[in-house]
């Protein structure tokens, strides 16, 4: 019966395969069922009113705020604050899959589980303990930077193999719209395409040709968000806006309220490990995704093994730069959020002491779980059907399929 079922949900899957969105449309129904009823959904950063009036200030959200203020004249408050939770969820989970399948296209892996690969990293992204954490503390601003960052990540992996005015420009628009949502997540980006241009410097040393390209076209990128941030970047830069000034309130003491969870730097790595580690788990404030479940350590390595057996067999495939891109972009991303070096880089960098919660880089670690996790996802799947073990087949399915709801209840 189980090996039948599992053959419905393969050809169901093949089915819907093309059409994403259907599948993480219900993934998120599923998940904010319980909170559609009427009325407002309150968290200690979201309460909204039921006028949402025009910003007053001008920074790099006031286009977003003039959104929501447009859409509220014939669209209610409340509707508005659940569609862009649903909107978070379904971002998540389709700019993940366009990722993975991205990944995959000249891949020697069979279509059906590359399927199932892409809708397990999509999962895990939407769902794991760093948004459910957000989510709980009511950052919807940093959840939809968040949510975007695949898109970006694709376009940024785009433009790297194939430099044009073009693909130059779709990475600015998406750098453009990660400013507008959410300030914060503009230091995700800088990391990964840092990240991404030193592995690429390597990668193409002998071509000369393509680094003058990336560079020339590179600085169409920088120059059109430039100018289109202008109308934020320029009262930041002169001190006038309301970000600057917060950003040169910021103390000793803010890092120190913010910082990441943990007594020593080994406790504050593990927290991250486990996409944990947000100032708010210590509140009390919400319940954490260990207390509910006793069988969350296992869960836990679960995951764990997933990613790294992930990143192995991307390496053996041949996909290096794959990996050490996005682990790479994982290994500054803990290092900013443990260390003292936010810090060193407030002092240094222009800027930088708006990241008085550097917690916030985790959200790199978890697009490089959701990466690793699903391609080894997938193999695993794809291992057990060509060997005919159809019981060992079904059994890894329905476990890869909960895996998400135990890793975060």
């Amino acid at each position: 019966m189980v090996a039948i079922n599992l053959k419905k949900a393969i050809a169901w899957l093949r089915l819907h395969a093309s059409k994403p969105y259907g599948v993480y449309s219900l993934i998120a129904l599923a998940i904010l069922l319980p909170m559609l009823r009427p009325g407002y959904i309150f968290a200690l950063d979201m309460a909204f009113a039921p006028v949402i009036r025009l910003p007053e200030e001008v920074t790099s959200s006031y286009l977003f705020y003039t959104v929501l203020h447009a859409l509220n004249i014939l669209i209610p408050s409340q509707v508005l604050q659940k569609g862009m939770l649903f909107s978070i969820l379904l971002l998540a989970g389709l700019g993940m899959h366009a990722l993975m399948r991205h990944f995959q296209i000249g891949q020697r892996t069979d279509s059906d589980y590359a399927a199932w690969s892409a809708y397990i990293s999509g999962t895990l992204y939407m769902i794991n303990p760093f948004t459910y954490s957000r989510f709980m503390a009511g950052q919807f601003a940093v959840l939809l930077g968040y949510a975007c960052l695949p898109f970006f990540a694709r376009a940024l992996l785009g433009f790297i193999a194939n430099p044009t005015t073009r693909s130059s420009l779709v990475l600015a628009v998406w750098a453009v719209i990660i400013s507008i949502v959410s300030i914060h997540t503009l230091g995700l980006l800088a990391v990964l395409t840092g990240v991404t241009l030193a592995v690429s410097l390597y990668q193409y040393r002998r071509k000369r040709s393509h680094l003058t390209a990336i560079a020339k076209y590179g600085s169409i990128t920088i120059l059109a968000f430039l100018i289109s941030s202008s109308y934020w970047l320029i009262p930041l830069a002169g001190g006038s806006s309301t970000t600057a000034q917060a950003i040169n309130s910021f103390t000793a003491g803010d890092q120190q309220a913010f910082a990441t969870l943990g007594s020593t730097i080994a406790d504050k790595v593990g927290n991250v490990l486990q996409l944990q580690g947000f100032w708010a788990e210590a509140r009390n404030l919400f319940v954490l995704p260990q207390e509910q479940l006793a069988l969350w350590p296992l869960a836990l390595l679960a995951v764990w093994t997933l990613v790294a057996a992930g990143a192995v067999l991307l390496w053996k495939r041949g996909h290096q730069k794959t990996v050490v891109i996005f682990a790479g972009s994982a290994v500054v991303a803990i290092v900013l959020a443990v260390t003292g070096a936010p810090a060193w880089l407030s002092e240094h960098t222009p800027f930088f002491a708006g990241y008085r919660e550097p917690h916030k880089f985790v959200g790199l670690v978890a697009l490089a779980y959701a990466i690793l996790a699903g391609e080894s996802a997938g193999a695993l799947l794809q291992r057990y059907n060509r060997q005919g073990k159809e019981a060992a087949l079904s059994i890894v399915t329905v476990a890869l399929i909960v895996l998400p709801v135990i890793f975060t209840p």
